[in-house]
């Protein structure tokens, strides 16, 4: 693993120097160092030091609204209790199924080969078997490997609707630029298509995956997606000196055809897998978005990310307080909404009033926050759709569009906080259900 190794016990970092500091919160350690904010974790025979942000300020921002895990472990994999399975019926709204190892590419950013924790291929009985523990209207996102390698996989989808609950799928995409298996997607009942899409040019194809010739299939398969109107968010995963400046054209082309593509989600390249990611090079979710902020003319930027953070922890804190359902914040799953006028950007809240909402809420001001939703009508009719959908995009109307920036979540970065989503699979080992860190 591409990591900076300590010593074999956390008890013997020692010998820090003035610029560095450690700070424990959620029974695991931090280094502040040089700004930069890293996770001290001991794993297997070693200890690690994982970089999380490149930006102190922007992690305490965030960190701050994060709770503690509700799961009976804090380790990022673990065998689930029967009140973990409660936990995730009445909470958890995002079920993530990796249903196989095998793949179709070579990525060479690819994480899964290098996991020292695989899992084995879940048969559709084992499938059945776990959409019957995890209640109903979960969105469940099939994953892989490559999950479109699975012959049974229009009888995997139709099972997930059966069951009431909602299918997506993420993939490479290769297979999608058969139009007949994208016309099958959308009769078994997929929902939406997470595809993996880095950019517009060939090179990056080639540096990044396991041809230049992706490209071509990938613009194939959006094509197809489009014609048989399913929903699409592009996941693309930014390396540094690689498709950092591609990010203007992906917003553009996601603008310009916001009646399919619904969202996108941004991933940065981890040095966990067999891709040879510097720490140097390492982008974090700070990064992003500051590149996003110069990609939009500041439309999508810092500030607004923070206040849709908060938004979020402070409706769930309330929801919570009276017994309403409401998904938890998560630290590395952080998304904005915007919409599309005219093939633009603009904010889906203004972030004036998103900050206005805020602070009443975070000073408790009952009676100035009713005043302040009847005078400003139509954010406030945003801000009510935003409570009764739960976030959830697909509910709040046309030229609404998602951007979430994302992060692989393995042993070595994982913070035991809670989610709105989780991966379920297979041991390996034994022949029992494991539950993992978010993907």
């Amino acid at each position: 693993m591409k990591t900076q190794f300590l010593s074999s016990s956390l008890k013997s970092v020692s010998n820090l120097k003035t610029n560095e500091k450690i700070v424990s919160k959620f029974d695991v350690n931090f280094l502040i160092k040089n700004n930069k904010v890293f996770l001290l974790k001991n794993y297997g025979q070693f200890s690690y030091c994982t970089l999380i942000e490149n930006d102190l300020e922007y992690f305490l921002e965030c960190i701050k609204l994060c709770r503690k895990t509700k799961y009976s472990s804090t380790e990022c994999t673990f065998i689930p209790m029967k009140r973990d399975w409660e936990y995730i019926k009445n909470n958890v709204t995002i079920i993530i199924l990796p249903i196989t190892t095998k793949c179709n590419s070579g990525c060479n950013i690819c994480f899964m080969k290098e996991r020292d924790y695989p899992y084995k291929e879940m048969k559709i009985e084992d499938i059945k078997r776990l959409l019957s523990k995890i209640g109903k209207n979960k969105k469940v996102l099939l994953f892989g490997g490559e999950p479109t390698t699975r012959k049974d996989i229009f009888k995997i989808i139709k099972s997930i609707r059966k069951s009431g609950n909602i299918p997506s799928i993420c993939t490479n995409g290769l297979k999608l630029a058969d139009e007949n298996f994208v016309k099958k997607l959308k009769r078994s009942g997929i929902e939406r298509v997470l595809l993996s899409f880095d950019g517009f040019r060939e090179e990056i194809y080639e540096k990044l995956r396991d041809s230049r010739e992706h490209l071509h299939f990938k613009l194939k398969a959006l094509k197809n997606l489009e014609k048989y109107d399913l929903k699409v968010y592009l996941t693309s995963t930014i390396t540094s000196g690689v498709n950092e400046n591609e990010i203007p054209k992906l917003l553009k082309f996601a603008a310009e055809n916001n009646h399919f593509i619904v969202g996108m989600n941004l991933y940065a390249a981890t040095p966990y897998g067999k891709f040879n990611v510097t720490q140097k090079e390492q982008l974090t979710p700070s990064n992003l978005i500051d590149i996003l902020d110069a990609a939009s003319n500041g439309i999508i930027n810092r500030e607004y990310f923070i206040e849709f953070k908060k938004l979020r922890a402070n409706l769930y804190n309330i929801c919570k307080k009276v017994r309403i359902f409401f998904p938890p914040y998560s630290y590395y799953h952080s998304h904005i909404l915007l919409k599309t006028e005219n093939s633009q950007f603009k904010h889906f809240i203004p972030i004036k009033y998103l900050k206005q909402i805020n602070e009443h809420i975070k000073d408790r001001k009952l009676i100035p926050l009713i005043k302040y939703l009847i005078k400003n009508l139509n954010p406030t009719l945003a801000f009510i759709k935003l409570i009764l959908t739960n976030f959830n995009a697909k509910f709040l109307g046309k030229n609404v569009f998602i951007i979430q920036l994302g992060n692989i979540i393995t042993p070595l970065n994982y913070i035991p906080i809670e989610y709105d989503c989780i991966s379920v699979e297979k041991n390996k080992d034994v022949d029992i259900t494991r539950i993992a860190g978010p993907g």
